[in-house]
């Protein structure tokens, strides 16, 4: 088991860089929006964060390293299990993304 912890925090600060803690912000105000408690909307959050972190880091994409506020990996660090759990969610997920995009939509046209 902490062989296992340590390989999860490994593979965190390799992907460190890729979390948008901005990202990570917006997921967990459209989990908290959905109804998630409050308790699981950081599993969520963390759990889109990292999925982005990883697309963007298996695509050779630009790191946020340069976004002001806590590190990205810090974000998610704490939450390892909630981020397991809702990654075994994907309808939870998808919900959450798409309140993501429908609140971004109405910032952008509102």
């Amino acid at each position: 088991m902490l062989q296992r912890r340590q390989r999860i925090h490994d593979a965190l600060r390799t992907l460190g860089p890729y979390v948008d803690p901005v990202l990570y912000q917006r997921a967990r105000e459209a989990a908290r929006a959905g109804y998630v408690q409050e308790d699981d909307a950081d599993g969520v959050a963390g759990a889109v964060a990292i999925s982005a972190a990883l697309s963007s880091y298996w695509q050779g994409g630009p790191s946020v390293a340069h976004v002001q506020g806590p590190r990205g990996g810090a974000v998610v660090g704490g939450h390892i299990e909630g981020i397991a759990f809702a990654l075994h969610r994907p309808r939870i997920l998808q919900d959450v993304r798409r309140r993501m995009t429908s609140t971004e939509s109405a910032h952008h046209h509102g």
